[in-house]
Order: C-alpha cells, then structure tokens, then sequence
C-alpha cells in the first residue's frame, strides 16, 4: 500500500506562504489517531524529514512535515524572515491548521536542527499548545551550545564575519544542505552560540529562562561527527537548559557501538539512520503515546 502525500499552502498572520505536507495511509484502515509534527531546520527542506515521516507513516501515524518560508515546495519570498519568524507564524499557523483542519488534538513532533529551535520559541510563546504535545524528539539541535573552547569561538566568529560579508551562506559549497540561507537568517543563532544566551530578537524574551516551562518529555539525539552545528556538548546543554529528569539523550557514533559516527544531516537522512536510529524515535513516540493500543477508523475526505 502506497504513501499519500498531500500539500498544503497555507498562509500567515504576517502574509508569508509555507507548504505543510500530509503524508499517511489513506485507505479507512486502523490507524492512530495521533498525529506526528515534522520540520526540518536552516538550509534544508521537506527532503530531510520525507525519510522518516514515511517510515512513522508505515507504522500508523499521520504526518505533518512544515517547510519553512522560501524552502523547498513553499513558494518564495524576498522579504527577510529567521528562526523566530519561522516559529512565531509558521509553527502557529501549522498547529492551529492541523488542529482545527484535521480535528488532531494529541501530536508528538520530530524535528532536526533549527527546527527544534523553532518549536521551543513557539511553544514559549504560545504554551496554550502544549497541552496537545505527547512527546518531543529533538535531532541535533542547539542553540549556545557550539562554543566548548577559545578554538570553537574563533570557528563560530570567523564564520559570522564572513557570512556577514557575503550576506548569505551558499549551502551547497560548504556541504549544509540544498538552501542558501541569508546572514539575516543565520544572525540570530551565531548571536546565541557566541554569547551563550537564546535571547529574542523580537520579543526580547530570554527563551534560555523559560524553556523549563515545557514539560513534555523530550528525547535529544545527536552524531558523534557533528561537529560544528550541533556538537554532542551543544545538544546536551540545550536538553538539560529544559530541567526534566524524564528527558532523554542519546549520542550516536562508534563509540557506542553504532554504525557509524553521524553527520549533521546523517543522523536524520541515511540508511544506517534508517537502521538504528529510527526505531529510537518511534519507540520513543510509542512510550509516550495516548493512543498507542487504541486505534481507531479515521474517516477521510477525498
């Protein structure tokens, strides 16, 4: 039986478009009736996510997958937007659409990179949603946590200047990913990791302070290769800044006896991923699920 795949573009408060992606089993068979929220985060698109929202598909979940303005199927825009842009209309936007759309009220969300980032600013700023959230899975994401030495922030400082000097960071030179991000984009979180703070560029929040505020549990997964965007000692520091002995983490590379020592984008969009790391996000999704032995007919609409 094949996977349904159904785009969406929606608009937002702010006039910006986004594509959200259904992906399921449409056929009126068993399935769960909660649903799985998927986003990809800076220089990537639905692309990094299609992977794994068709394995929890296959394995009887709805899947949401948000693509950012300006990335991959959504349409493109000249106006500057950055990560909390991207939370503050974007998540909102895709929540209340699934919600209110679908009538799903129990979701479980999947993201890797700055996707995470963008589902912690939304989530502090709109905690009304929290009460439909079973469960977290991070994928390599931080957000202060990439400087652990003065060789680090030499790194981190260099790169800002020089993506400040070309305006933009041509992705596919440097090995990120398939979407060039401009420096209005990138600022925020070269801001973050050189002073060590997650504070808003908008709203003046200091996210850092209010992130033991969401108590849905989290699983954080990281790649022992990755070592710049999101480093092991980046992605532990951002899991414990949420305060919750329930939260789990888990580095994935040789010395664990894992296949391989996982990239940025390898510890999500690989077949050794596929293998081993997978299964940990569904059953993690499983453990924390309401529904996991109560399934029910879901009755679509064509």
């Amino acid at each position: 039986m094949s996977i349904h795949k159904e785009l969406h573009i929606l608009k937002t408060d702010d006039h910006g478009e986004f594509a959200l992606w259904e992906i399921s089993k449409r056929n009126n068979s068993l399935i769960k009736k909660e649903a799985i929220f998927l986003s990809h985060g800076a220089f990537s698109d639905k692309t990094v996510c299609i992977g794994i929202a068709d394995y929890l598909a296959n394995h009887g979940y709805i899947c949401f997958i948000l693509e950012w303005r300006g990335h991959g199927t959504s349409p493109k825009t000249d106006i500057p937007f950055n990560f909390e842009t991207v939370a503050l209309y974007e998540y909102k936007t895709a929540f209340h659409y699934i919600h209110h759309h679908f009538n799903i009220t129990s979701l479980h969300c999947v993201t890797h990179s700055g996707g995470g980032l963008c589902l912690t600013m939304f989530l502090i700023n709109y905690p009304e949603y929290l009460k439909n959230i079973q469960s977290i899975t991070f994928v390599a994401c931080q957000a202060f946590g990439a400087v652990n030495n003065s060789f680090d922030f030499i790194k981190l400082f260099s790169a800002k200047l020089v993506v400040k000097g070309l305006g933009q960071i041509p992705a596919n030179k440097f090995k990120l990913g398939r979407i060039n991000e401009t420096y209005y984009t990138m600022r925020p979180w070269f801001n973050w990791n050189l002073k060590e703070n997650f504070i808003s560029e908008f709203k003046y929040i200091d996210y850092k302070k209010f992130m033991s505020s969401i108590r849905v549990p989290i699983y954080s997964i990281c790649g022992t290769g990755d070592k710049f965007i999101a480093p092991a000692k980046g992605c532990y520091k951002y899991l414990q800044a949420f305060e919750n002995e329930n939260n789990i983490f888990r580095e994935f590379g040789y010395s664990n006896n894992n296949l391989e020592n996982y990239s940025h984008s390898r510890i999500v969009l690989s077949q050794n991923a596929a293998k081993e790391v997978w299964p940990t996000i569904l059953q993690w999704i499983d453990k924390n699920s309401k529904a996991a032995f109560k399934p029910f007919i879901l009755k679509l609409i064509f």
